[in-house]
């Protein structure tokens, strides 16, 4: 839709402003927004903005700010995505699918994988914190022993289940492969 795109477009030069940490943290602080998920669409695009990001939420102790990136994946933009994730009012998800490789395993960051399929979601690597499925046309609760995200299971709920009534994505939670980790850890030790 040219609409959408024309709208996209006018974000992502504001984005690249002086003024952009000023706005989003003054349009935050006045909508009382508690819960924000950054980049319906989009991403990380450089070191500069991800630092922005890092500002804006270090700025809004008061919202809970989530978001999925494949930004993972260059070098000049991870050790600013890891400074995101440290902040306490942040969940960072790393996103992946068959085409990135496996994501880095880092401390507090959760891992999420984007199926095309239901074959696809199958080989989600069980160390996984959630599956997002590109169709639900079938039941799926559980792709390879992980968490299929609620909405996505293809099940009729009443009522129906929202992000908000969900809150996988934004609640702070130790991540799937950390818990494991940590619970062999604590298993080592008690041996």
């Amino acid at each position: 839709m040219p609409s959408v795109r024309r709208s996209h477009e006018r974000n992502f030069q504001f984005s690249q402003t002086d003024r952009f940490v000023e706005w989003m943290t003054c349009a935050l602080r006045g909508q009382f927004v508690r819960v924000l998920r950054v980049h319906c669409a989009g991403d990380f695009y450089d070191v500069g903005y991800t630092k922005k990001w890092v500002r804006i939420a270090g700025l809004v102790p008061q919202v809970q700010i989530f978001c999925y990136t494949r930004s993972w994946r260059c070098d000049d933009i991870f050790p600013e995505l890891l400074r995101l994730a440290r902040l306490p009012n942040v969940q960072l998800w790393w996103s992946l699918d068959r085409e990135t490789g496996p994501a880095p395993l880092v401390q507090g960051v959760r891992r999420a994988y984007m199926a095309i399929d239901d074959a696809d979601a199958q080989t989600a690597p069980d160390d996984c914190d959630l599956v997002f499925r590109a169709s639900t046309k079938t039941i799926l609760k559980k792709a390879n022993g992980v968490q299929v995200c609620p909405p996505e299971q293809g099940v009729n709920r009443d009522p129906e289940i929202t992000c908000t009534k969900c809150g996988i994505c934004w609640q702070a939670r130790r991540p799937v492969w950390e818990a494991a980790l940590l619970g062999r850890i604590h298993k080592d030790l008690a041996a």
